[in-house]
């Protein structure tokens, strides 16, 4: 029998009211940049940076994530003018590091001469890392072990762990020598004993923070602290043998840094210079850069689940893009400083190495929505699965004796 219950056609306000309610159901993903787009806004900010040169030192450990962005913007780009850029800065040094023997900030340049050896294999851009280390080793020789994990910790704060690891590991990767590696895989746990924090999943900058805390009593971590971390932390495992017994260590310590960090970025995109500082009313672009660069990284490694990080990764990369000015200067740095509670980054405040973790994060999103420009010649993560917790070393850090009375 035909129905005789007479048929009312939605109103609009219905009809609208019912849109919105399958939206906030099933919420659509916002539109990703294309790789062209990408390497556009790459481009802006290095030429921006080019034509305004740092005022700092060429072997400031300023410059080293933007000689390691040019590198990288020239493997997704092409275009040999960044890499001749690179060059240029290089031979001002003659392809070695800073004078400090001991001091890792003078160490962090190396990691881009030693991109560039990988392209052309000149022995002058190899030979003054394996000096640094002879000298460096050589000085530490009689400094006793900090902790149990065996090092100095000559890297007593946690910044170093960008500057002077990945040099090491990939130079045992060039020369095949896993000397290089294991002094560094030392001292990278010597300064995790000591500065990482296992309830949080994050690296106090150094030992004063250990105990200071925030106005409202929370524990301070650095963004851009942490971002130098993970920077370090994923270029160490680029060129970290697979079979390296530390392996499945620094695998465990990324994924509890990574989760940790998804869970502080804020509704636009960025983190705060103090990361449990959510009220903070500005972003800051390199801390954002770095964590952006290091997601799109799991990403593109099968290591992260795409489900979960992607949303995070491009928010954060489109985030960035808005805190370009017009004329191609990344603003919104935080200047140079050793806290979060050092200088507000406005508009108008950039630093270098703002523009070379910009272009880092840059270069694998281009990788991720483009996988043809994805690298073959770093360790594979194939069939690898991220431990779920970090793995503590064993025994406790060495406490240094009381002085005596």
């Amino acid at each position: 029998m035909q129905s005789t219950t007479p048929y009312h056609r939605p109103s609009r306000r219905s009809l609208l009211g019912m849109l919105l309610l399958l939206a906030a159901i099933c919420p659509l993903r916002a539109a990703e940049p294309k790789p062209e787009t990408i390497l556009n806004d790459m481009k802006r900010v290095a030429d921006w940076q080019i034509a305004n040169p740092s005022t700092h030192r060429v072997h400031d450990w300023t410059q080293a994530p933007f000689y390691l962005g040019l590198a990288r913007l020239h493997q997704v780009s092409g275009d040999a003018k960044y890499l001749g850029a690179l060059d240029s800065f290089g031979k001002k040094l003659h392809y070695g590091p800073g004078p400090r023997t001991t001091h890792a900030d003078d160490d962090a340049v190396l990691q881009a001469w030693l991109e560039m050896y990988a392209l052309d294999h000149d022995p002058a851009k190899l030979q003054p890392s394996i000096d640094r280390f002879r000298k460096l080793t050589t000085a530490l020789a009689n400094k006793p072990p900090k902790t149990n994990s065996g090092g100095t910790f000559i890297w007593s704060w946690c910044d170093a762990l960008f500057m002077s690891p990945a040099v090491w590991a990939h130079l045992s990767q060039i020369t095949g020598d896993p000397k290089y590696v294991d002094w560094a895989d030392r001292e990278w746990w010597t300064t995790t004993d000591v500065l990482y924090d296992t309830a949080d999943h994050l690296f106090y900058r150094d030992e004063r923070f250990l105990t200071r805390r925030s106005p409202s009593g929370a524990k301070i971590f650095w963004a851009r602290g942490n971002g130098w971390v993970l920077g370090g932390l994923i270029h160490v495992l680029d060129y970290l043998p697979a079979n390296h017994p530390s392996r499945v260590r620094y695998l465990a310590l990324y994924h509890d840094m990574i989760y940790a960090i998804l869970k502080l970025q804020n509704s636009d995109g960025l983190w705060r210079s103090s990361l449990l500082n959510s009220q903070d009313p500005l972003g800051e672009s390199s801390g954002t850069a770095f964590f952006t660069y290091a997601m799109a990284w799991g990403i593109n490694r099968g290591l992260l689940p795409a489900d979960t990080f992607r949303p995070a990764a491009m928010k954060g990369y489109q985030a960035l893009v808005k805190n370009i000015q017009p004329s191609g200067m990344m603003g919104y740095v935080q200047k140079i400083g050793d806290s979060p509670d050092k200088d507000a980054a406005g508009p108008d405040s950039t630093e270098v190495y703002g523009s070379g973790a910009f272009l880092l994060a840059g270069s694998e999103i281009v990788r991720l929505l483009d996988p043809s420009k994805r690298r073959n010649d770093l360790a594979t993560f194939k069939g690898v699965t991220l431990p779920e917790h970090f793995l503590p070393t064993e025994a406790p850090a060495i406490k240094a004796a009381p002085k005596a009375e």
